[in-house]
Formats: C-alpha cells, structure tokens, sequence
C-alpha cells in the first residue's frame, strides 16, 4: 500500500521581511531591492512553474523608464540678423504635443501672429526614473547546492529540490521552500511573512514513525536550516537593522506538522522544533565566519 507522507514547517515573522511594492521605496528597501540583494546572495524568487535553466527572473538591477512624457511646443521668429526669439512656449503632455503643433501651425499660415519668418520647435522634457522591475513569484531556492557534497543525489525540477537516498529505490524526498503573505489580525495594512518549507516522500508502503522521523526531519535538516539561516542573513543585514534583530528571528511562531494521503496528522515534538532552530543558527554562525 503507498502513502503519501508530508512535513511542513513553517516559520511565521511578526513583520513584513519581503515586501510587496516594486518601485523604489521612501522609506526602507522594496521588494525589488530584497530580491536583487537575496540573488546577490545565491538566494532566487521566482514563480513555481519556471524552469531551473530559466534566465529570466535574474536581477540586473534597477532599470530607468520616463515618469512625466512632457514636450515644450514653442513659436519663434527669425529676426533680420538670424536670431530666434520665443514668442510663445506651452509645456503639455507628450501625446497631445502635436496638437500644438497644428494649431500653431495654422494660425502662422493665417497671419495671426503677422508678417515675419516663423517656426516651431518642440523639446522633450520628460523626466526620467529609476524603478525596480516586478518580481513575480514566491518560491525560494538556492543557487548552489554545492555545500550538499557528493553524497546526496539532488535536482531542481522547477520549485521541488529532488533527493534521491540510494537507500530508497526510486523514490525520492522533495523540498519545497515558500514566502507566503497575509495580513495580521485585527490590521487592515500591516502584513506577516512566513517562510513555508514543505517536505514530500511518496512511499510504496507504509512505514514507522522513526522512518518518517528520519527521511522527513533528519535527512533534510541541514538544507532546511542551511535556507532558512542565510534567508535571514540577508533581510538582517540589509532590512531595519533596529527592527530585524537576532531577538525577531527568535521570537518567531512555528507551525510544524505530519500528514499522510489518509488525512491523519501528527504534531512536529518540541524536540524536533529545536533540532531545526539550532541548526539554523549554527549555519548562520558558519555563515558569518
């Protein structure tokens, strides 16, 4: 009989770690901003469905585009010595600029503004700006898995991290790691993250609690804490430093628990709840030397 086992863990912030805007923020930094500095860090957002060869959703940076397409539509008159003096100038929107342009075009023909050698000239005044380009997608994964060895057998088959124990025969363990957003309660603005990892073994039969135990929170314990530790690195290190200090990524609510495809759920054990917190933070420690 096969059965379907799932662990999730998930790590609940009291405040928004990764933000939802994508144009420069006024204050602090923007989702844009995070996500080229978390990439800068071997660290990739992306949607769920993008290839793990997909090049698109690398950072380059901010881009520049125009955020006010302003023109100047102004009549001039050559004087005797060749000068040209403005008669007129109107500063207008870069699509209706030639409608300007018409009209003053006709009123020269008619001899509106009398006898003389006139012209129109039109400037391009827009202002320009730097922005963020829009970071789609929630799920996290590592550029590198190098710090696996040669031991474990891996693939990134788009948003699932493949392990391949010798020891199971063709199955597999599957990670998955999300950022998830929702808004706090009793707040109409303010938002939470969570950073969801979900832990998948398809297994032929049905196996024993210290199977599960094993494959489900041994196994994958150093990648779980290897993510999780230099995800807050980076949002420690380039968000509010007053705001993201070691205290908040203590003091974090974990929602950690067993499925099975027969609906029965088990609790994660205080003792497993600590075995990925103290791995976490001795990769951080690793991290920083």
């Amino acid at each position: 009989m096969s059965m379907k086992y799932i662990r999730t863990y998930k790590v609940i912030y009291s405040d928004t770690v990764l933000p939802v805007d994508t144009t420069l923020a006024t204050e602090g930094k923007g989702r844009g901003q995070i996500c080229k500095t978390l990439f800068d860090n071997g660290i990739l957002l992306y949607p769920s469905y993008v290839s793990n060869n997909s090049t698109q959703y690398e950072y380059s940076g901010p881009k520049e585009r125009i955020a006010n397409n302003l023109k100047k539509v102004s009549l001039y008159k050559v004087t005797p010595s060749g000068q040209m003096r403005t008669k007129y100038e109107k500063v207008c929107q870069g699509h209706v600029h030639r409608l300007h342009e018409t009209m003053i075009g006709e009123l020269i023909q008619n001899r509106v503004f009398g006898k003389g050698n006139f012209g129109i000239k039109v400037e391009d005044i827009s202002v320009k700006e730097e922005y963020w380009p829009h970071q789609e997608g929630n799920s996290l994964r590592l550029k590198d898995f190098s710090f696996l060895g040669d031991e474990i057998a891996h693939v990134m088959i788009c948003d699932e991290l493949v392990l391949s124990p010798p020891e199971f025969n063709g199955e597999s363990i599957n990670i998955q790691c999300k950022i998830e957003s929702s808004k706090e309660y009793g707040s109409k603005n303010k938002m939470k993250n969570t950073l969801a990892f979900t832990i998948t073994w398809d297994s032929k039969t049905i196996q024993r609690k210290d199977a599960i135990e094993q494959w489900l929170v041994q196994y994958p314990l150093s990648i779980i804490a290897h993510i999780q530790a230099k995800f807050e690195k980076v949002i420690a290190e380039n968000g509010n430093e007053e705001t993201y200090t070691d205290e908040f990524f203590e003091n974090v609510e974990i929602d950690c628990h067993f499925d099975a495809i027969s609906e029965s759920r088990s609790e994660c054990t205080p003792d497993i709840i600590k075995q990925v917190r103290d791995a976490k933070n001795a990769k951080k420690m690793e991290l920083n030397q």
